[in-house]
């Protein structure tokens, strides 16, 4: 099993000492990780689709703040969509 570090460690190391696709190969999907969005209830979203569709339209106006950078990557992602 490995954490967010080993896939992390590729970008953030110039050499990690291992090659995340050449080195190792997946056997299972032990677990998933759930991402919870939570918003103040002024915000007009009710769906992670329409929260997406407000800070398009409104750029630098909504705030986000994250104990993880992996989940600030996936909402990155779903702005860019």
């Amino acid at each position: 099993m490995v954490n967010n570090s080993h896939t992390v460690n590729p970008v953030v190391y110039q050499n990690p000492g291992y090659d995340m696709l050449a080195d190792f190969a997946p056997l299972t999907l032990a677990r998933t990780s759930p991402v919870i969005v939570v918003v103040y209830s002024s915000v007009p979203a009710n769906t992670i689709g329409e929260f997406v569709a407000l800070a398009k339209k409104s750029p630098g106006k909504l705030n986000l703040g994250s104990p993880l950078q992996q989940s600030v990557k996936w909402v990155r992602e779903r702005l860019k969509a």
